[in-house]
């Protein structure tokens, strides 16, 4: 029989690799429509200057968060990508909020796969406030997409208080 310490690094473990998966396959699909644009790195992220944050919560028996957080420039360059805007264009600040809560809710959708009696997602957020939450995140995530970074972290809510 697993321990729940030995379930808990089964289900980090899980959640990172499907975490990468869909970033890719969002990347792929929504953004840039060529395979391996965005990819995992082992670089250490300098605290952003400018942050953009996005999220949305599982409402279920078990609750998680997930959030995506760059520089704001990164998420104007995303939402240009992903409305195939042009250098010209305006990029609004519902566009990005559309463009980046999109984001958020698909690797949250995708999440619920992985994670067991995960219930319903919330609506997807963006700010520039950093949403509370578990700190360490169960898993963090950093990826490099054509120079700019991203963290995709999840977060378990059940035990945390909102502040």
């Amino acid at each position: 029989m697993l321990t729940q310490v030995t379930k808990d690094l089964e289900l980090e473990e899980n959640i990172r690799q499907a975490v990468t998966m869909i970033a890719n396959e969002i990347f792929y699909a929504l953004i840039d429509k060529v395979p391996n644009t965005v990819f995992e790195t082992d670089a250490e992220i300098e605290p952003f200057t400018n942050p953009i944050y996005s999220w949305v919560d599982s409402k279920g028996n078990r609750k998680f968060r997930v959030v995506m957080s760059m520089e704001k420039s990164t998420s104007e360059e995303l939402t240009r990508a992903m409305f195939t805007l042009a250098e010209t264009d305006e990029v609004t600040e519902e566009d990005i909020n559309d463009a980046f809560g999109e984001i958020a809710n698909v690797v949250g959708g995708n999440l619920k796969a992985v994670v067991e009696d995960s219930g319903t997602l919330t609506i997807p957020k963006v700010s520039t406030e950093k949403p509370w939450g578990q700190d360490p995140p169960i898993v963090a995530l950093n990826f490099n997409w054509k120079g700019n970074f991203l963290i995709i972290s999840i977060s378990d809510l059940a035990s945390m208080v909102e502040e």
